[in-house]
Order: structure tokens, then sequence, then C-alpha cells
């Protein structure tokens, strides 16, 4: 499978360290999780506190997993998220949401693989708010090393006169 294409992404990122995160809430997100899952795959969704990392909890989404076909949900969006939808997506299925057909497909291979990833400049044409592009981080989080029951995501919106990020 060629992940950039059948994904939807730019670029899909599936083998990277805290370094390679470019935007700080990325960065302290990741942080958090590595030293979390300690010899794990990933921590449990109970590892994480929102005194954590709290000047980046605004552009933090958590995802519910669940069986059948409408399996991924918004159990939490931080209000910049929230903002730049125009509506609040707790509780909406990832489904329901316009444009998620490749999302939903790098959730099917985040879940499968238990391993996190990481895109780069996605078009923002949900956002309301002129943003260009934006990059996300998502990393699986569980009970344990073989169920992913939710993930977490880190974005970072890039507006037009963005020269880094």
């Amino acid at each position: 499978m060629n992940l950039t294409t059948d994904l939807g992404a730019k670029e899909l990122i599936t083998d990277f360290s805290e370094c390679n995160v470019s935007w700080p809430g990325g960065k302290a997100l990741y942080a958090w999780w590595d030293e979390a899952r300690a010899a794990r795959k990933f921590p449990a969704r109970e590892a994480f506190s929102p005194l954590v990392m709290p000047s980046y909890l605004s552009t933090i989404i958590l995802y519910g997993i669940a069986d059948g076909a409408q399996k991924y949900s918004v159990q939490l969006a931080g209000s910049a998220i929230a903002d730049l939808m125009g509506y609040d997506p707790t509780g909406v299925l990832i489904g329901d949401l316009p444009g998620t057909e490749n999302q939903c497909a790098r959730f099917d291979w985040l879940v499968e693989k238990k391993a996190p990833y990481m895109c780069a400049d996605i078009p923002a044409v949900w956002a309301n708010k002129g943003f260009r592009t934006y990059s996300t981080l998502v990393m699986p989080l569980g009970p344990d090393d073989k169920n992913v029951t939710m993930m977490i995501a880190s974005v970072y919106f890039a507006r037009p006169d963005d020269q880094h990020k």
C-alpha cells in the first residue's frame, strides 16, 4: 500500500520522534505520550491529564473507537477546533463529517498497526477561518498493547501567510 496516495495525505509520516514534530503543541503531546507509555506500545487514556499541557489543550482532540461501520467519534475537541469548525464536534461520528474518508482510512491504519502517525500540510477545506492547511499528530491509547480504544491528536493550523510551523 502506498500510504501517501491511499490515505490521502500529502505526507503521511509513520517513522518519527519528537524532534520531527514541528509545532510546539505536537512536541508537547508527543513528549507526554512517549513518557507515559513507558515500556508499552502506547499509554492508557487514564494516563492523560489536562494538567500535562494546559497551553495546548485548545488544539487537542480525543477520538473514541467502537465496533461497526461508523466506528470513530469525537469524544472531546479543544476550543480552537470547535472555533475553526464553527461548532463543537464532540459526540459526532467521523463518518458524518464532510470529507473524512481519508481520515477514516488513516485511523484504520493506526488501529491496525497500533502506532502513531503524523500528516503535514493537509488542505483545511473544512476550516472557516481562512486557514490554508493543517498538520496533525495522531497517537493510539488503550488499556494494553493489544487494544486501541481511543486516539489523541494535536492539530496545527497554517494560515496562507505562515512561513514556518
